[in-house]
Protein backbone atom coordinates (compact mmCIF):
# COMPACT_ATOMS: atom_id res chain seq x y z
CA UNK A 1 0.00 0.00 0.00
CA UNK A 2 2.82 2.44 0.78
CA UNK A 3 4.09 2.08 -2.80
CA UNK A 4 0.78 3.22 -4.25
CA UNK A 5 0.30 6.77 -5.51
CA UNK A 6 -2.68 8.05 -3.56
CA UNK A 7 -4.43 11.18 -4.83
CA UNK A 8 -3.78 12.68 -1.42
CA UNK A 9 -0.83 11.39 0.57
CA UNK A 10 -2.64 12.30 3.78
CA UNK A 11 -5.17 9.53 3.00
CA UNK A 12 -2.70 6.76 3.83
CA UNK A 13 -3.97 6.40 7.40
CA UNK A 14 -7.63 6.52 6.35
CA UNK A 15 -6.95 3.88 3.68
CA UNK A 16 -6.10 1.37 6.42
CA UNK A 17 -8.75 2.44 8.94
CA UNK A 18 -11.33 -0.20 7.98
CA UNK A 19 -8.78 -3.03 8.03
CA UNK A 20 -7.33 -1.77 11.32
CA UNK A 21 -10.79 -1.75 12.88
CA UNK A 22 -11.45 -5.31 11.72
CA UNK A 23 -8.09 -6.59 13.03
CA UNK A 24 -8.68 -4.88 16.37
CA UNK A 25 -12.16 -6.37 16.71
CA UNK A 26 -10.92 -9.82 15.68
CA UNK A 27 -7.70 -10.03 17.69
CA UNK A 28 -8.16 -7.40 20.40
CA UNK A 29 -4.71 -6.05 19.52
CA UNK A 30 -4.06 -2.39 20.30
CA UNK A 31 -3.60 -0.20 17.21
CA UNK A 32 -0.83 2.43 17.28
CA UNK A 33 -1.03 4.57 14.11
CA UNK A 34 -0.15 1.91 11.54
CA UNK A 35 1.65 -0.33 14.06
CA UNK A 36 0.36 -2.97 16.47
CA UNK A 37 1.16 -3.02 20.17
CA UNK A 38 1.63 -6.80 20.30
CA UNK A 39 4.71 -6.48 18.06
CA UNK A 40 5.60 -2.84 18.61
CA UNK A 41 9.28 -3.39 19.41
CA UNK A 42 9.74 -5.05 16.01
CA UNK A 43 7.53 -2.72 14.02
CA UNK A 44 9.31 0.39 15.29
CA UNK A 45 12.20 -0.79 13.10
CA UNK A 46 10.49 0.26 9.87
CA UNK A 47 12.52 2.23 7.35
CA UNK A 48 11.98 4.43 4.34
CA UNK A 49 12.50 2.19 1.31
CA UNK A 50 13.84 4.76 -1.13
CA UNK A 51 15.17 2.02 -3.43
CA UNK A 52 11.58 1.15 -4.41
CA UNK A 53 10.34 4.66 -5.00
CA UNK A 54 10.00 6.07 -8.51
CA UNK A 55 8.38 9.15 -6.96
CA UNK A 56 10.07 12.20 -5.45
CA UNK A 57 12.05 11.65 -2.25
CA UNK A 58 9.84 10.92 0.77
CA UNK A 59 8.86 13.87 2.92
CA UNK A 60 7.48 14.14 6.42
CA UNK A 61 3.78 14.99 6.26
CA UNK A 62 2.53 18.24 7.83
CA UNK A 63 1.52 17.90 11.46
CA UNK A 64 -0.66 17.14 13.26
CA UNK A 65 -1.07 13.82 11.47
CA UNK A 66 1.18 11.03 12.79
CA UNK A 67 4.14 10.84 15.20
CA UNK A 68 7.70 10.62 13.92
CA UNK A 69 8.03 7.02 15.17
CA UNK A 70 5.12 5.70 13.05
CA UNK A 71 5.55 5.04 9.32
CA UNK A 72 2.41 6.99 8.20
CA UNK A 73 4.27 10.21 9.08
CA UNK A 74 6.18 10.10 5.77
CA UNK A 75 5.25 9.82 2.12
CA UNK A 76 6.70 7.03 0.00
CA UNK A 77 7.34 3.30 0.49
CA UNK A 78 8.34 1.78 3.83
CA UNK A 79 9.73 -1.65 4.68
CA UNK A 80 10.69 -3.71 7.72
CA UNK A 81 13.67 -5.80 8.69
CA UNK A 82 12.95 -9.47 9.25
CA UNK A 83 12.45 -10.10 12.94
CA UNK A 84 14.61 -12.86 14.40
CA UNK A 85 12.22 -13.36 17.32
CA UNK A 86 8.85 -13.71 15.58
CA UNK A 87 7.20 -13.72 12.19
CA UNK A 88 6.12 -10.33 10.93
CA UNK A 89 2.34 -9.88 11.30
CA UNK A 90 2.12 -8.42 7.79
CA UNK A 91 2.24 -9.68 4.20
CA UNK A 92 5.91 -10.11 3.34
CA UNK A 93 5.34 -9.38 -0.33
CA UNK A 94 4.22 -5.89 0.66
CA UNK A 95 6.48 -4.95 3.54
CA UNK A 96 9.68 -6.95 3.05
CA UNK A 97 12.39 -4.52 2.00
CA UNK A 98 15.56 -5.20 -0.01
CA UNK A 99 17.40 -6.23 3.17
CA UNK A 100 14.67 -8.65 4.28
CA UNK A 101 16.14 -11.91 3.03
CA UNK A 102 19.76 -11.09 3.88
CA UNK A 103 19.45 -9.80 7.44
CA UNK A 104 17.38 -10.21 10.57
CA UNK A 105 17.05 -7.96 13.61
CA UNK A 106 16.28 -9.03 17.16
CA UNK A 107 14.21 -6.26 18.82
CA UNK A 108 15.74 -4.91 22.04
CA UNK A 109 13.44 -2.14 23.23
CA UNK A 110 12.25 -2.76 26.77
CA UNK A 111 8.94 -4.16 27.86
CA UNK A 112 8.12 -0.84 29.52
CA UNK A 113 7.46 0.84 26.16
CA UNK A 114 4.06 2.53 26.36
CA UNK A 115 2.01 4.64 23.96
CA UNK A 116 -0.57 7.33 24.59
CA UNK A 117 -2.48 9.23 21.93
CA UNK A 118 -5.22 11.70 21.17
CA UNK A 119 -7.20 11.39 17.95
CA UNK A 120 -7.47 14.30 15.56
CA UNK A 121 -10.97 13.28 14.45
CA UNK A 122 -13.75 11.04 15.72
CA UNK A 123 -12.16 8.13 13.81
CA UNK A 124 -9.99 6.33 16.36
CA UNK A 125 -8.05 4.71 13.51
CA UNK A 126 -7.39 8.05 11.78
CA UNK A 127 -4.69 10.73 12.19
CA UNK A 128 -3.57 11.79 15.65
CA UNK A 129 -3.47 15.16 17.32
CA UNK A 130 -0.57 13.84 19.36
CA UNK A 131 0.93 10.42 20.08
CA UNK A 132 3.61 9.91 22.69
CA UNK A 133 5.82 6.84 22.99
CA UNK A 134 7.63 6.54 26.32
CA UNK A 135 10.31 3.94 26.97
CA UNK A 136 13.64 3.18 28.62
CA UNK A 137 16.65 2.11 26.57
CA UNK A 138 20.35 2.72 26.12
CA UNK A 139 20.57 6.19 24.54
CA UNK A 140 23.87 7.39 23.07
CA UNK A 141 24.42 11.09 22.25
CA UNK A 142 26.45 11.42 19.03
CA UNK A 143 27.91 14.38 17.16
CA UNK A 144 27.90 14.66 13.39
CA UNK A 145 30.71 16.66 11.73
CA UNK A 146 29.60 17.53 8.23
CA UNK A 147 33.03 18.77 7.14
CA UNK A 148 34.53 15.29 7.62
CA UNK A 149 31.29 13.26 7.40
CA UNK A 150 32.07 11.57 10.70
CA UNK A 151 30.09 10.63 13.82
CA UNK A 152 31.63 10.87 17.27
CA UNK A 153 29.90 9.22 20.30
CA UNK A 154 29.72 11.06 23.61
CA UNK A 155 30.36 7.84 25.57
CA UNK A 156 33.36 5.57 24.84
CA UNK A 157 31.70 2.71 22.94
CA UNK A 158 34.81 0.64 22.29
CA UNK A 159 34.04 -0.62 18.79
CA UNK A 160 31.96 2.27 17.42
CA UNK A 161 33.20 3.03 13.89
CA UNK A 162 31.73 5.98 12.04
CA UNK A 163 32.72 4.50 8.67
CA UNK A 164 30.72 1.32 9.38
CA UNK A 165 27.37 3.07 9.91
CA UNK A 166 24.57 2.46 7.42
CA UNK A 167 21.72 4.98 7.42
CA UNK A 168 18.06 4.75 6.45
CA UNK A 169 16.82 8.35 6.68
CA UNK A 170 13.03 8.70 6.87
CA UNK A 171 12.86 11.94 4.86
CA UNK A 172 16.18 12.69 3.09
CA UNK A 173 15.71 16.46 3.42
CA UNK A 174 15.99 16.00 7.19
CA UNK A 175 19.15 13.89 7.06
CA UNK A 176 22.49 15.07 8.46
CA UNK A 177 24.03 15.27 5.00
CA UNK A 178 21.49 17.92 4.05
CA UNK A 179 22.04 20.27 6.98
CA UNK A 180 22.78 23.91 6.20
CA UNK A 181 24.51 24.53 9.53
CA UNK A 182 28.11 25.64 9.84
CA UNK A 183 30.09 22.58 8.65
CA UNK A 184 32.65 23.18 11.37
CA UNK A 185 30.04 22.99 14.11
CA UNK A 186 28.83 19.49 14.96
CA UNK A 187 25.15 18.64 15.15
CA UNK A 188 23.99 16.55 18.08
CA UNK A 189 21.76 13.51 17.68
CA UNK A 190 20.75 10.59 19.91
CA UNK A 191 20.98 6.90 19.03
CA UNK A 192 18.43 4.67 20.78
CA UNK A 193 19.52 1.03 20.88
CA UNK A 194 16.53 -0.80 19.39
CA UNK A 195 17.80 -4.04 17.86
CA UNK A 196 20.56 -6.57 17.29
CA UNK A 197 21.53 -7.08 13.65
CA UNK A 198 22.44 -10.46 12.19
CA UNK A 199 23.14 -11.51 8.63
CA UNK A 200 21.21 -14.58 7.59
CA UNK A 201 23.38 -17.66 7.03
CA UNK A 202 26.63 -15.89 7.71
CA UNK A 203 28.95 -14.42 10.31
CA UNK A 204 28.16 -10.93 11.57
CA UNK A 205 31.10 -8.95 13.01
CA UNK A 206 30.11 -7.99 16.53
CA UNK A 207 30.91 -4.32 15.88
CA UNK A 208 28.01 -4.24 13.40
CA UNK A 209 25.40 -5.59 15.82
CA UNK A 210 23.75 -2.42 17.12
CA UNK A 211 20.64 -1.24 15.27
CA UNK A 212 19.43 2.15 16.50
CA UNK A 213 16.75 4.73 16.05
CA UNK A 214 18.43 7.95 14.94
CA UNK A 215 16.71 10.83 16.74
CA UNK A 216 17.07 14.55 17.35
CA UNK A 217 16.05 16.66 20.31
CA UNK A 218 12.85 18.60 19.78
CA UNK A 219 13.89 22.24 19.74
CA UNK A 220 12.00 24.01 16.95
CA UNK A 221 9.02 26.29 17.57
CA UNK A 222 6.58 23.67 16.28
CA UNK A 223 8.20 21.02 18.44
CA UNK A 224 7.89 23.17 21.53
CA UNK A 225 4.18 23.65 20.88
CA UNK A 226 3.77 19.87 20.75
CA UNK A 227 5.70 19.35 23.97
CA UNK A 228 3.70 22.13 25.65
CA UNK A 229 0.46 20.46 24.60
CA UNK A 230 1.69 17.20 26.09
CA UNK A 231 2.71 18.96 29.30
CA UNK A 232 -0.71 20.57 29.67
CA UNK A 233 -2.32 17.19 29.18
CA UNK A 234 0.07 15.60 31.67
CA UNK A 235 -0.40 18.16 34.41
CA UNK A 236 -3.85 19.60 33.87
CA UNK A 237 -5.64 16.84 31.98
CA UNK A 238 -6.91 19.33 29.36
CA UNK A 239 -6.96 19.34 25.57
CA UNK A 240 -8.57 21.46 22.88
CA UNK A 241 -9.99 18.24 21.53
CA UNK A 242 -12.04 17.58 24.65
CA UNK A 243 -13.24 13.99 24.87
CA UNK A 244 -11.48 12.94 21.66
CA UNK A 245 -8.85 11.10 23.65
CA UNK A 246 -8.35 7.72 22.01
CA UNK A 247 -6.23 5.78 24.46
CA UNK A 248 -4.10 3.24 22.69
CA UNK A 249 -3.54 1.31 25.89
CA UNK A 250 -6.59 2.44 27.87
CA UNK A 251 -4.46 5.00 29.64
CA UNK A 252 -4.83 8.74 29.82
CA UNK A 253 -1.85 10.88 28.87
CA UNK A 254 -1.96 12.30 32.38
CA UNK A 255 -0.74 8.91 33.68
CA UNK A 256 2.54 9.10 31.75
CA UNK A 257 5.76 9.83 33.63
CA UNK A 258 6.11 13.61 33.81
CA UNK A 259 9.75 13.58 34.89
CA UNK A 260 11.26 12.87 31.49
CA UNK A 261 13.44 15.63 30.07
CA UNK A 262 14.64 13.90 26.91
CA UNK A 263 12.04 14.72 24.24
CA UNK A 264 13.06 13.26 20.89
CA UNK A 265 11.80 12.94 17.32
CA UNK A 266 12.81 10.15 14.98
CA UNK A 267 15.03 10.90 11.96
CA UNK A 268 15.70 7.37 10.71
CA UNK A 269 17.40 4.02 11.38
CA UNK A 270 21.12 3.32 11.76
CA UNK A 271 22.81 -0.06 11.81
CA UNK A 272 26.42 -1.03 12.43
CA UNK A 273 26.80 1.18 15.53
CA UNK A 274 29.00 -1.16 17.58
CA UNK A 275 28.55 -4.36 19.56
CA UNK A 276 25.77 -4.93 22.08
CA UNK A 277 28.40 -5.72 24.71
CA UNK A 278 30.23 -2.42 24.15
CA UNK A 279 26.93 -0.55 24.45
CA UNK A 280 26.13 -2.33 27.71
CA UNK A 281 29.52 -1.37 29.13
CA UNK A 282 29.50 2.30 28.09
CA UNK A 283 25.95 3.57 27.55
CA UNK A 284 23.50 4.08 30.44
CA UNK A 285 19.80 3.33 30.22
CA UNK A 286 17.68 6.47 29.90
CA UNK A 287 13.96 7.12 29.92
CA UNK A 288 12.80 9.18 26.93
CA UNK A 289 9.73 10.51 25.16
CA UNK A 290 9.46 9.99 21.42
CA UNK A 291 6.94 12.19 19.58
Amino acid sequence: MTRRNLTRTSDRIYALAGLASWIHDTTDSSYCIGLWRDDLDSQLLWYSDISRSACPAPQRLPQPYAPSWAWPCISGPVAFFKSSSADLPVALSEYAGPDFHSVSVQPLLGLDTQVWGMGLTSNRYGPTFMALLQSTARVLPVYFYKSTDTWVPEYPVADFDSAALKFYIDAPAEGPAYTKNDPNRPMKYWLILAGKFQESGGYTPIQLQAVCLLTRRMTSYEDQILVTQAYLTFCLGISKHGDKDYRYENKNLATADKNVDLNLARVGIVRGAGSIRAWAEAVPETKFNLY
